[in-house]
């Protein structure tokens, strides 16, 4: 009692209140009445207090921490859940919109299976390919539809070795014969230049899949 009794005076006099021992204890009564928070060595003060006036009003100021305690924990754990749930919205509404990017992206390369088999990084590469727009003389469309376009309507995939003179450079005034492997789709005399991967994706829907069960990218749905 003695040391709690010290404590509050040298509080009294740090902070220059004009006010006597009772009348701080009746303060701090009047705080616990009022269901405030009130320091564990100021209440041993309101327990000798309560011996000599036959109250009971340290424990009511314990009742009063205790009370405190549980809506400060009850508040706490309403502030966990809250960022929980809201760090689980997010979460969820991140796996959405990458399950719909997936889903774009999908649409987007879709090559009928052609690059089901490959890696990632080389299914990206054999779509860069195919994806590609272009101005035909049958109309606007990407390199796939145009193959498969085609491809109904009697094109056949093709490969010929071209020939070309060139300089030789290892010899003055020489020449050489370059040859390299050419890919197109032809009809009759019609002829269209494509690319390998074209090339490969027409025999793919060929030989592997079946025109039959090919798609455009329009009747992907």
């Amino acid at each position: 009692f003695e040391v709690a009794i010290n404590k509050t005076l040298e509080l009294i006099n740090a902070q220059n209140f004009n006010c006597t021992i009772d009348n701080y204890i009746q303060a701090v009564i009047k705080q616990i009445q009022n269901k405030k928070w009130v320091t564990n060595w100021i209440l041993s003060i309101i327990a000798d207090y309560d011996k000599d006036n036959n109250t009971n009003y340290y424990q009511e100021g314990l009742k009063v921490r205790e009370d405190i305690k549980a809506i400060r924990n009850k508040e706490y754990q309403e502030r966990r859940e809250k960022i929980q749930k809201e760090q689980e919205q997010k979460e969820k509404e991140l796996a959405e919109q990458k399950r719909i990017e997936q889903e774009e992206k999908a649409r987007e390369n879709f090559c009928n299976g052609f690059t089901d088999k490959l890696s990632p990084m080389q299914q990206q590469k054999v779509a860069n390919v195919l994806n590609k727009w272009y101005r035909y003389d049958n109309g606007v469309m990407q390199r796939k539809d145009n193959v498969l376009v085609r491809l109904r309507d009697g094109w056949l995939p093709k490969i010929q070795e071209e020939v070309k003179i060139k300089l030789d450079d290892n010899e003055r005034y020489g020449y050489k014969e370059v040859s390299k492997e050419v890919y197109s789709l032809s009809k009759d005399n019609l002829y269209l230049e494509i690319t390998k991967t074209e090339y490969d994706y027409a025999n793919y829907l060929i030989n592997v899949l079946g025109l039959e069960n090919a798609k455009l990218s329009s009747e992907n749905k």
